[in-house]
Formats: C-alpha cells, structure tokens, sequence
C-alpha cells in the first residue's frame, strides 16, 4: 500500500495518494478530509519551494517489537526531497495505518537521526 501511495506522490497525484491511503487509516474520515483541503491550499507553497516531482525511493523499513512497523521513503523534487514515513500497528483485525508524516527534514532520513 504504502508503495503505492508513494507512487501517486511521485507521480505529483496527491488526490489519489489521499484516496488509497484513507481506507487504511485510523484518522477520523472528517478530520482527515481537513488535513487533505489544508494540504491542497498548501500546494502552490510546497511545489514552489520543491519544484516537480521527479519520483519516489524506497529507503528503509524499521520494526518495533511485533506491532510496529515503520517505513520510510524519500520523494524526489527537482528541487530537494521530502521525506516520507507510515507507521503500521497490528492490532486485533490485522494492520492499520496508524501514522503518516512529511517533512522536508532529509538529516532524519538516515538512520538515528529521527
């Protein structure tokens, strides 16, 4: 799933990223339609200070125990890359995305940085 949200990104098709990554969510569906509209008045802002999408990698996955898994990408700008990671639990009905943030922070891409 997670590969192909990052496909979508790098493909600059966030609506879509938005669309496979909702039904895996534990985020209130309303809250995360706000975070989406806030994330589409933001666009211009971020594209402006990343350029086009040039792709995505796949960078390292990091578990926790039995329960947690991390995955941790790097989606390619013309300008500079963003950092990506999904943060899955595994509870009673099998996994879920727990977690998801982006940032501009590429120190904390390798590892034991954040």
């Amino acid at each position: 799933m997670a590969d192909g949200i990052m496909g979508s990104v790098a493909a600059g098709n966030y609506d879509g990223a938005w669309s496979q990554m909702k039904p895996y969510t534990v985020v209130p569906a309303a809250e995360f339609d706000v975070f989406t509209a806030q994330f589409s008045s933001q666009l211009p802002n971020i594209l402006q200070r990343y350029g086009t999408p040039l792709g995505s990698e796949f960078v390292r996955e990091e578990k926790a125990g039995e329960s947690l898994l991390r995955l941790v990408y790097l989606a390619k700008y013309q300008k500079t890359g963003m950092r990506w990671f999904f943060v899955f639990y595994r509870g009673e009905k099998g996994w879920v995305l727990s977690d998801f943030k982006f940032d501009g922070n590429l120190v904390a891409v390798f590892p034991g940085q954040g």
